[in-house]
């Protein structure tokens, strides 16, 4: 029944579809006051939190009508919403999030990048290094921001963080669909706007961001993250997967998509999988620009862990071939050499003792999936140790997943609501490390988050 809904025919109309709520406020500012507020709109998502704080100022009456309008229509839930799914869900992601970092980087978007459209589409802006830096930032807070306790309820972290992401994605399709070709080509862009403004568009890959194009993304947030999991050896029940496929579910709604490209209720891996198989291009195509990508991503991702490690930046291509089918990673060119091969292995059971993982827990655990978790950590650190410059808003991470099931624990040096040495942070204490228990006995953390850094120092060797 499933596969009836999504036909060659049906999926050829969503590619030319964009998302019908967010481009009419777009284009009746557009109307109003010319691509120069559309611009501003961009430029202020990217810097602003939530999307309500982007407003330009001296909107016309109609304009603001159509502002308002989207932030309520936008932040309705759909009626099928199940709030005891959210919330298993968001005790799975509490459980096995810390690894949803190495999936995004080392499956999600390698996966993304395989594909002819995918890597054609954001070759075109010639910005690959700074897409995947920004990518990782904005994509990881995004899938925080959704899964943290209370992220999915009404005026949630997430919701406001879904209605920026769509109504950016928005001024994106008509910055790039109706602006002049000639418009700002002879300077370097400062902007993503500007970016936006010298792509020209081939016709025949749809509209830009297109309704197929959505639907993948919300799938690649859901199915490849469980897939993802079971490869690393996480047992999860059906009723834990269903949950974490209803919370993306409800987000793909919120986010626009069109409602028989999302999975009906009770969701199931199965109709996950056929709708995966169903809207990803069916086979996977070698392109320069997904392979510059890859590179780009991968080297990316190598420089999160640090030098005294260094022997371990082959960990980020390991995951890569781990969670990919070969044949993808081979498209990409993601390889290991023998040496590689040989002492990867060995490298990552040593680095659990250098960084205090040395619990019994740990010893009944796949190798990949302890390569994940010490990944994650080195990511965390990263991602809170750069900060994305200027006066954007910063990355972070909820106290409540930081301190606790996550393990990012709080220095006493450090000022208060900061991490403070990379040791004290990015160590798991000897005998700590969570034992196995049912997702539903943990509590529910609080929507609340507090930004959160680390002091970059040197750990310390005791």
């Amino acid at each position: 029944m499933s596969k009836a809904r999504w036909t060659p025919g049906f999926l050829s109309r969503m590619r030319r579809t964009g998302d019908r709520l967010a481009d009419r406020t777009i284009a009746i500012l557009f109307e109003e006051h010319g691509i120069d507020i559309v611009n501003q709109v961009l430029d202020g998502l990217v810097r602003s939190d939530p999307a309500s704080a982007a407003k330009p100022p001296g909107l016309s009456t109609r304009a603001n009508k159509a502002w308002r309008n989207f932030l309520e229509r936008s932040a309705e839930l759909p009626p099928w919403t199940d709030p005891a799914l959210i919330k298993k869900g968001e005790a799975l992601y509490r459980e096995y999030g810390m690894m949803g970092f190495s999936i995004l980087g080392c499956a999600s978007l390698p996966e993304a990048y395989a594909t002819d459209y995918a890597a054609r589409v954001l070759g075109l802006t010639q910005q690959l290094e700074r897409h995947v830096r920004r990518r990782i930032y904005e994509t990881t807070q995004f899938v925080i921001d959704v899964m943290s306790g209370g992220g999915l309820k009404p005026r949630g972290k997430g919701i406001l963080t879904a209605q920026k992401v769509r109504l950016m994605h928005a001024a994106i399709r008509h910055l790039i669909i109706t602006a002049p070709p000639s418009r700002g080509r002879d300077t370097e862009p400062r902007s993503l706007a500007e970016v936006c403004l010298r792509v020209r568009w081939p016709k025949n890959y749809g509209t830009p961001i297109h309704q197929v194009a959505m639907s993948m993304a919300a799938l690649s947030f859901s199915y490849i993250v469980l897939r993802s999991l079971h490869k690393l050896g996480v047992e999860l029940s059906s009723e834990q997967e269903t949950a974490y496929l209803h919370c993306w579910n409800v987000v793909g709604y919120v986010m626009g998509v069109e409602k028989d490209l999302l999975l009906s209720q009770p969701e199931s891996m199965d109709e996950a999988r056929e709708l995966y198989e169903a809207v990803w291009p069916s086979s996977i195509a070698e392109t320069s620009e997904g392979r510059a990508l890859e590179r780009t991503l991968l080297a990316y991702l190598e420089s999160f862990v640090p030098f005294i490690a260094y022997p371990l930046r082959a960990v980020p291509r390991m995951l890569t071939r781990e969670l990919l089918d070969e044949r993808t990673a081979d498209v990409l060119g993601v390889r290991l050499c023998w040496m590689e091969r040989v002492m990867l292995w060995p490298l990552v059971i040593v680095q659990r003792s250098l960084a205090h993982l040395e619990d019994e827990a740990f010893e009944n655990l796949p190798l990949a999936r302890i390569a994940a978790e010490w990944f994650f950590r080195q990511m965390a650190k990263g991602l809170l140790d750069r900060q994305r410059g200027d006066d954007r808003t910063p990355f972070r991470i909820p106290t409540r997943l930081a301190h606790g099931r996550w393990r990012l624990n709080q220095s006493t040096r450090g000022a208060p609501g900061q991490l403070g040495s990379a040791r004290a942070a990015f160590a798991i204490p000897r005998g700590t490390w969570p034992k196995s228990e049912p997702t539903t006995a943990m509590p529910v953390p609080t929507p609340t988050s507090t930004a959160i850094s680390v002091n970059g120092q040197r750990p310390k060797r005791t």
